[in-house]
Parts: C-alpha cells; structure tokens; sequence
C-alpha cells in the first residue's frame, strides 16, 4: 500500500494491504491488521455481525476498555480510520 507508512509500528499482522487490492469476501476476518508502538496497538478487522470494519485502539492491552472504536462500511474507510488512530497517537504522545 503506497500511502499507508507505518513509520516507527511494528506490525504483528498485516493482511489488510492485500484485502485493500482485492476486497473479496472469502479473506474478511476479524484479525485483518495489527500494528504497536510502545503501549498502544491498533487493530482492524471485519464483523460479519456488524456487516462491516471495525478499527480500536488499544492501550496497555486493555482490550475490554478500547480508547477509540471506529466503525467502517467499506475497507478504504477502515485504512482511513487506521491513519486518523496513527495521527492521535502522535498527537497524545508527544
């Protein structure tokens, strides 16, 4: 994906650059893209009972407590939705 840099996360899953090329329902999982940076963790993933993405953010691995949750109809959406979380970490952690 050319315009989605990851600079300084290190990325523990990402099958969401290729879902981006080819949006084919037989590859949408709930465990799509995950990416760290010290406390934080960004994840995405499809919900079938939700019929769409969705992307949190997480701090200190409290999953049960998500900072954001962003719900997504469309995966170019949820790639947004995952650039909007990089920004506020940048922004909150300076």
């Amino acid at each position: 994906m050319e315009n989605f840099k990851l600079n300084n996360w290190r990325i523990i899953k990402d099958d969401i650059s290729e879902l981006a090329d080819n949006c084919s329902e037989k590859f949408l999982t709930e465990d799509l893209f995950q990416i760290q940076q010290n406390d934080y963790t960004i994840d995405a993933g499809w919900y079938g009972c939700k019929n769409g993405f969705i992307t949190y953010l997480i701090y200190k691995y409290d999953w049960e407590n998500p900072l954001i949750r962003i719900e997504s109809n469309s995966i170019s959406n949820c790639l947004n939705a995952i650039n909007l979380i990089k920004k506020y970490v940048l922004q909150i952690t300076k």
